[in-house]
């Protein structure tokens, strides 16, 4: 059995002021077992907030997104058994004047090739501070995968279970946040970010990565219970 692991590094980008397109360059290694990219997409726009991504030209699949309250969009794509090479993903959307697009990419192996994923948990965590978190169902094996994103230039701290694969605010406008992080399953797996003030736009897609080998769930062997006297 082997659970999801991240296969390579993450990529991200961002870009201001009503660009329709951004580029982030990839590289995903060969040898890869069971491969799956995942692209975390935060916007902040007055106009298009539905944005489609591409991996060399090949579209991804929406899998969880969620509309904020004002212009924040957040959302996650996938495809399964990607391309290899250094590459480029292309994310496209409508902005206009201090609009942010970002994206950030990640590639995941011993990812289950026909059922990558679960139905996303998505959640619009609206104005305020402190902390932010949904709730994914999962199991052991699995990894969950969980994009938070919004309007800004707000210092974010990933939960303490959590292993945080980008964090990054910028400038410009009123700010833009996005982060990434992952945490291996269990029954149920709490995903959450802690905001250092005040924001008015923040939203948050989570999933659950499914194993390519699942294998058996833990137990406990208790030999003490077949023992003769």
């Amino acid at each position: 059995m082997a659970a999801p692991t991240l296969f390579g590094s993450v990529s991200s980008g961002s870009v201001l002021n009503g660009t329709l397109t951004l580029t982030i360059a990839h590289t995903i290694a060969t040898g890869g077992t069971d491969i799956c990219m995942y692209v975390g997409v935060v916007v902040d726009s007055n106009q298009d907030r539905s944005p489609t991504v591409e991996w060399d030209g090949t579209s991804l699949t929406l899998v969880g997104e969620i509309f904020g309250a004002g212009t924040q969009h957040v959302s996650i794509f996938r495809l399964v058994n990607p391309d290899t090479g250094t590459l480029d993903v292309t994310i496209n959307a409508t902005g206009g004047v201090n609009d942010w697009i970002g994206g950030i990419v990640a590639v995941f192996e011993n990812v289950h090739q026909t059922t990558p994923e679960d139905t996303a948990v998505t959640a619009n965590h609206g104005t305020g501070s402190g902390k932010r978190s949904v709730s994914v169902p999962s199991e052991y094996d699995d990894l969950v995968l969980d994009v938070f994103g919004g309007n800004g230039s707000i210092t974010l701290t990933v939960g303490p279970v959590q292993t945080e694969r980008h964090n990054s605010n910028q400038g410009g406008g009123s700010g833009f946040m996005m982060a990434m992080s992952t945490e291996p399953g269990t029954s149920t797996v709490e995903m959450s970010w802690d905001l250092s003030a005040s924001s008015n736009r923040t939203g948050q897609v989570s999933v659950n990565i499914n194993s390519s080998d699942p294998g058996d769930q833990p137990h406990i062997n208790w030999p003490w219970l077949f023992q003769e006297n």
